[in-house]
């Protein structure tokens, strides 16, 4: 079955996985690292058994802190005893905790480089059209690399370690607490129900919230980043106040649904806290009855008594993590979209003719283009242009009327809606793509430097640098930057 299947359409037309399609799209990021997240899973079971097994040794204890004082003796050994099992059992969480969180640590480290890795590496393949979308500004982007898969540790990390634990604590108490006292379980255990519900209904409200939030900070985030990085417009027009106001309006709108959200949220998790001590108020109360009858030991109660307390506290501790929880969902969902969406102008693709030597005769043939992110305006209308070789071609016009579209097409940034893009009676769609712009040079209107050395910048686009320096010597490089007329430029730099 296609993955494709696990996905449904949401009311305002964004994709969403199931929860179990997104922790096997999760998965499959540590799947190297089995054998720790194996060893994570063992030692979780085993640091979540300790509580209830503390349950056994505190029940044990009480009972001979029950026995007659004529029994000093059997008292003082006994207490002696079940004292040592409790260092002993200390010493057995210290070692399972810290295995478990070292183990955990490694798979969401890893987790978290993978992601960033495959996310940064999945933006470059995407088309031109992909970052003309408000939504994937570069704010937009750069906040979703360093915040949104630093999220997706929820799935792997100290919180993945924390639910594992309490899951196991939870199984095994009541599991034990039934064994021993059947009676005194079931009715200490009703207030489990009511803990889970009121947990999965907050769970659901916060990963509701998360997805509403995170596109709003995505488009605060992509308006600052936008401004910062004008910030020699924004200051030569003094209009400072005016971009502080508008992006202050921006958070002030998303705080007012963030106080809703946690009101409501509050409301669960204190519903789900204060029901642990229904359990205990329950539990007090009918096994006091069973005792009073002679149903029940005082080693029976206290045992049933207190792992069914651990095992409700177990339960509240696991939606305390909701939040993160939400927002790995919210962050894996945005994730494997991203791996998902296929551009239609794709880069890694090696379909096509090859390319081989280009002699530069260019043709638009009754060319028809608007813009994806502004379907209702025209921009080009039936552009029929011929180039040939060693011919200058200047397009003048006013602004909007499609200069850079053209060469955005001539690129191949874009395809025309109608007509075609011919190069040497090719058309452009039909050549091998990154073959084919390995035989164009554009110098922007705003060209970029990179970070880097000068030689860096100048080889950029030969395979990188190390591979650059066996195809390039020194001596054509220097022949380049005189030919560009900037060697004297370089030269006379610190």
């Amino acid at each position: 079955m296609s993955s494709r299947v696990l996905a449904e359409q949401g009311d305002d037309g964004e994709v969403k996985y199931s929860l179990w399609t997104l922790i096997k799209f999760i998965a499959s990021f540590n799947k190297n690292e089995w054998p720790f997240m194996m060893l994570g899973l063992l030692f979780n079971i085993i640091a979540g058994a300790g509580q209830p097994v503390q349950g056994i040794f505190f029940a044990k204890a009480i009972t001979s802190l029950s026995q007659p004082l004529y029994l000093g003796a059997k008292i003082r050994h006994d207490v002696d005893f079940w004292a040592s099992m409790y260092l002993m059992l200390g010493f057995v969480q210290l070692i399972a905790m810290y295995t478990q969180g070292i183990s955990l640590a490694i798979c969401s480290e890893r987790l978290v480089h993978r992601a960033r890795d495959l996310a940064f590496r999945h933006f470059l393949r995407q088309d031109i059209a992909f970052f003309d979308k408000d939504e994937n500004s570069t704010g937009a982007l750069t906040s979703f690399l360093s915040t949104e898969s630093t999220h997706l540790s929820a799935l792997s990390g100290a919180t993945l370690g924390v639910i594992l634990s309490c899951t196991s604590t939870i199984v095994v108490a009541v599991c034990v607490s039934l064994a021993i006292g059947w009676k005194l379980a079931l009715v200490c255990m009703c207030a489990l129900p009511v803990i889970l519900g009121t947990g999965y209904l907050r769970f659901k409200i916060l990963a509701k919230f998360t997805a509403t939030a995170q596109t709003a900070y995505k488009k605060s985030a992509g308006y600052a980043c936008e401004h910062t990085n004008a910030i020699r417009t924004v200051v030569s027009l003094m209009i400072e106040d005016e971009i502080y106001k508008e992006y202050r309006a921006q958070l002030d709108a998303q705080l007012k649904q963030s106080l809703k959200s946690n009101l409501r949220n509050s409301t669960f998790y204190a519903a789900s806290q204060s029901m642990m001590f229904l359990a205990i108020a329950l539990g007090f109360w009918y096994g006091g009855n069973l005792i009073s009858k002679g149903e029940y030991t005082l080693f029976q109660f206290f045992l049933v008594y207190s792992e069914i307390i651990f095992g409700t506290q177990s339960a509240g501790t696991v939606f305390s993590f909701a939040g993160d929880m939400s927002k790995a969902r919210n962050a894996a969902n945005e994730l494997r979209k991203l791996f998902d969406r296929q551009p239609t102008i794709d880069p890694w693709s090696t379909d096509g003719k090859k390319v081989d030597d280009i002699e530069g005769h260019v043709e638009f043939r009754d060319v028809h283009f608007r813009y994806p992110t502004r379907p209702d305006v025209p921009v080009l209308r039936g552009l029929n242009i011929t180039i040939k070789p060693g011919q200058y071609v200047a397009l003048v016009g006013s602004s909007g009327c499609g200069k850079s579209t053209t060469i955005a097409l001539m690129e191949r940034f874009y395809d025309p809606l109608a007509g075609g893009v011919f190069v040497d009676g090719n058309e452009i769609s039909s050549l091998q793509l990154n073959e084919y712009r390995s035989h164009i040079a554009l110098v922007s209107q705003e060209p970029t430097l990179y970070q880097g050395t000068i030689k860096e910048n100048i080889l950029l686009g030969l395979g990188g640098t190390n591979k650059s320096d066996d195809l390039v010597s020194d001596e054509r490089i220097i022949q380049a930057c005189k030919d560009a007329n900037i060697y004297d430029f370089i030269i006379s730099l610190p």
